[in-house]
């Protein structure tokens, strides 16, 4: 009679910084997931004093596997994502945001599905705009050819991303191995830009993980992940956060994220002798042709809700009246 073999350990990665308040939050959810074991790294981002501590303490009797780490100070966004990653021990690992929550079944689910499917490198779920009130369905990049995944990751993800604000498959359940080899390249990819702006280290993660396989959407009604996006995030150690209130601001952010890709583009173009290096530059030249049909996009969407509400805006006033 032969026995079970375990369930494989799943990782959680939770970066945090001088949010306090919205911690609970993020780690009740992970005490109430159906699927176990879990391994579960909170990582401050060097928040002055010891509340964020505090709060872990209070939660390791209801997850076993968590663990409390202190940068010893600011290191940023980025640093803080790439080394957490390399403490994965894991089969599978995600991410969780310390101001979000996903459903009790999430993980089981995406484990489930990342078992069904040996070639998937990552199993993504429905997300839930809380901010927003809206779903969204769970991309799928499930096509046999590395170009036709990037390709769509480009002009649909990034897209998206960008100017429309809709999330993407960065909040999937990955498999551990290929996770930390597209994170070590994205890394080094990403120091070597002069401008670095938040949003650019992922967009680097998340293709090289494409490169690696496919990307497999999961199903299920009671599967979710709840997105709270709307609060401020403080991860820039070498320049201020951008403000999420205020055009310009946005804008430059964006422009900044274009400046690093047209680098990024002719740095893959000299290197390019090979077959990688040509397959590497030719989805950031496909990204370069669909940013400025974004930038229009996104100011003529700017236009039409600010019109939009406008209107609504009038016609209660008019019924007050």
């Amino acid at each position: 009679m032969s026995s079970r073999q375990p369930p494989p350990l799943v990782t959680i990665g939770i970066p945090t910084y001088k949010r306090p308040d919205l911690l609970p939050r993020a780690l009740e959810s992970v005490a109430k997931q159906t699927y176990q074991p879990l391994e579960v790294y909170v990582v401050d981002d060097g928040t002055p004093g010891t509340e964020n501590e505090k709060i872990v303490d209070a939660f390791k009797k209801k997850i076993p596997g968590l663990t409390f780490y202190k940068n010893p100070k600011n290191l940023g966004f980025a640093k803080t994502y790439f080394n957490l990653v390399e403490r994965a021990t894991g089969e599978f690992f995600m991410w969780l945001a310390d101001d979000d929550e996903m459903s009790p079944t999430y993980i089981e689910a995406a484990v489930e599905t990342l078992q069904m499917y040996s070639e998937a490198v990552s199993a993504t779920l429905s997300q839930n705009l809380m901010f927003r009130g809206l779903s969204i369905f769970p991309p799928s990049y499930m096509e046999d050819s590395w170009f036709r995944r990037l390709f769509s990751f480009v002009i649909l993800d990034c897209f998206r991303d960008f100017w429309v604000s809709r999330p993407s498959f960065y909040f999937s359940v990955n498999r551990t191995t290929s996770y930390q080899q597209a994170s070590r390249k994205a890394a080094e990819r990403y120091f070597r830009c002069p401008l670095k702006p938040e949003c650019i280290a992922d967009i680097f993660l998340r293709s090289e993980l494409l490169l690696l396989g496919k990307v497999v959407p999961v199903i299920r009604k009671d599967a979710a992940y709840y997105l709270y996006d709307g609060t401020e995030k403080e991860y820039y150690c070498e320049e201020k956060p951008i403000a999420r209130n205020g055009s310009f601001q946005k804008h430059a952010s964006k422009i900044r994220v274009y400046v690093d890709l047209v680098r990024l583009l002719f740095m893959h173009v000299r290197q390019a002798y090979d077959w990688g290096g040509i397959k590497r530059a030719l989805p950031f030249g496909i990204g370069l042709l669909a940013t400025p049909i974004g930038m229009l996009f996104s100011s003529m969407r700017q236009q039409v809700f600010g019109r939009a509400n406008g209107l609504s805006e009038g016609m209660q006033k008019a019924k007050k009246t």
